[in-house]
């Protein structure tokens, strides 16, 4: 490793340059581009930059573009306190060339081959549709966010709209929109390995259902047989601190309270999505 000299590195070749923030990278990126305008006589269309945002972009194309007019500032006889450019304009041995060359520069800096990585990538995919089968009208998203927005607006329709009464109580238990599905499950998105268990298959769904009802009929019948002397046992347990009535759970209060839930549970006539919270 050795330091850099942004005069004197060869414009050829790969080459990995190490900086930390507030070194100069970009002072050093745009005498290096300039380099490759006057020694190499690239057009700015032949130069690939890229960057990590947009905003970058934009920036890195102003700071291009005054590095080029600074050069032809001093090539033209103007003062510009700059080392870097001394040592190109002492390097230079043909002025007009190098003149028409900042000129042309400087008039097609629009074409300037800047980019963000993603949008690089998307101009390679669109230049080379055929090759690559990527789509001719593809769009490029800064954000999945909206779309995923969408696509959770739409399962939100068409799961709850026409759901039970009971199932659609449920989901606002959780989600009161289907904004707060997708934030509760964002982490999930780019996780290939993600599975949803149980597995079920849809025409199973039915079925469970089916058996859920039957033994919540079961589960109805017991209760109105056996419903007062299981709170009868319990309400003597307390009493004989079998079980502890410190605990709120075995208070008699939350006895009670339990007691008269089940009673309205099993009044319902099909299995409910929620169990009461005293249960």
């Amino acid at each position: 490793m050795k330091p850099l000299d942004p005069q004197t590195v060869r414009l050829s070749g790969r080459i990995l340059i190490e900086a930390s923030a507030g070194t100069g990278k970009t002072y050093t990126l745009a005498h290096l581009f300039l380099r490759l305008v006057l020694e190499k006589a690239l057009s700015v269309d032949q130069i690939l930059v890229v960057t990590f945002t947009q905003a970058a972009t934009e920036e890195l194309r102003g700071r291009l573009r005054q590095r080029l007019r600074q050069a032809k500032d001093i090539l033209e006889g103007r003062e510009v306190q700059d080392d870097l450019l001394s040592a190109i304009k002492d390097s230079i041995q043909n002025r007009d060339e190098a003149l028409i060359l900042l000129t042309d520069a400087l008039t097609r800096m629009d074409e300037a081959a800047i980019f963000t990585i993603h949008s690089f990538c998307q101009r390679m995919l669109q230049e080379h549709a055929f090759e690559s089968g990527a789509l001719f009208s593809m769009e490029f998203l800064e954000s999945e966010y909206l779309l995923r927005r969408r696509i959770m607006e739409d399962f939100w329709r068409l799961r709850f709209y026409r759901a039970p009464e009971d199932e659609t109580a449920w989901a606002t238990t959780f989600w009161k929109t289907p904004a707060d599905l997708l934030n509760n499950l964002g982490g999930h998105f780019d996780r290939s390995e993600v599975v949803c268990l149980p597995t079920v298959a849809p025409g199973e769904i039915k079925q469970r259902e089916k058996d859920l009802n039957q033994l919540f009929s079961r589960l109805q019948a017991l209760w109105r047989s056996s419903g007062g002397e299981i709170t009868l046992l319990l309400q003597q347990a307390r009493e004989k601190k079998i079980i502890s009535g410190a605990q709120k759970k075995y208070s008699a209060k939350y006895i009670q309270q339990a007691t008269e839930s089940m009673d309205t549970l099993l009044n319902a006539s099909t299995a409910p999505w929620l169990l009461p919270d005293e249960l």
